[in-house]
């Protein structure tokens, strides 16, 4: 009898000590997949988006603060989609924390703000791979506006349309235009330049290029609407150079 009792009473104590590890063991890995699940559950939050010409900004409006490493925002537009980290844009302030009442910008995203278009803005917890917040956008014009119930429209009257004043165009002035021209004479005595235009002008300026480095300019101040000039030998040196007709230089005559 004592022999049994004693292997009945070993067997009550290995029994308890086994519940007593299972419930240990079982304890502490609920623990860790708690202390797990929440340092992975995403930032509960309040976001303010806005975005305009050249760069998107989220303003944390109430709710709880995260890490900027944890956080990126999403930007989906007609071009495709893409991701800035937080950790990318700039923090207002500074800091590395995400908190109410920071507001955050990224510059340059890569979609086309010069026209209006849609963007839809999401803000994604890293960690957990969970969307704290998200709004749609047009560029330029904030949030866009829940749409509510319109009146019923009622009848009015309407008006007799008028005659309206045909537009006239205000014609554009024709640019003055570059004339490139060769004027080549055999015997390199002298060389004629004509120019004939319908239009009368106020100023002419011509540059005769030699071929050796060297040119001769004119400004004329007349409008006589046409000239031709006979170019006589020798040098550019600024001066007055005898030849064979007596005379050097340019020689201008309205036509």
């Amino acid at each position: 009898m004592s022999g049994r009792a004693q292997t009945e009473a070993i067997g009550v104590v290995t029994v308890t000590a086994v519940v007593l590890l299972l419930a240990f063991t079982v304890g502490f890995a609920v623990v860790e997949s708690m202390s797990n699940a929440e340092s992975t559950a995403p930032a509960l939050g309040d976001y303010r988006f806005d975005a305009d010409g050249t760069a998107v900004s989220v303003t944390h409006a109430g709710g709880d603060a995260a890490p900027l490493s944890d956080l990126s925002l999403v930007v989906r537009g007609p071009n495709g989609s893409t991701t800035r980290p937080f950790t990318a844009g700039t923090l207002a302030g500074g800091g590395a924390v995400f908190r109410p009442g920071s507001t955050w910008r990224y510059g340059a995203i890569p979609f086309p703000f010069d026209r209006a278009v849609e963007l839809d803005l999401l803000v994604v917890h890293g960690p957990s791979g969970a969307v704290v917040d998200r709004t749609t956008v047009r560029v330029g014009s904030g949030p866009t506006a829940t749409p509510t119930d319109s009146p019923t429209p009622t009848a009015t009257s309407t008006a007799t349309p008028t005659d309206k004043p045909t537009a006239t165009s205000t014609p554009v002035p024709t640019p003055p235009e570059v004339q490139f021209f060769e004027a080549t004479n055999p015997d390199h005595k002298n060389v004629r330049v004509e120019l004939r235009t319908d239009e009368r002008f106020s100023d002419l300026r011509v540059v005769l290029y030699r071929g050796d480095g060297r040119t001769r300019r004119v400004d004329v101040d007349d409008d006589d609407g046409g000239w031709w000039d006979d170019w006589w030998g020798g040098d550019d040196d600024g001066q007055e150079d005898p030849d064979d007709r007596g005379d050097g230089g340019w020689n201008w005559w309205p036509w």
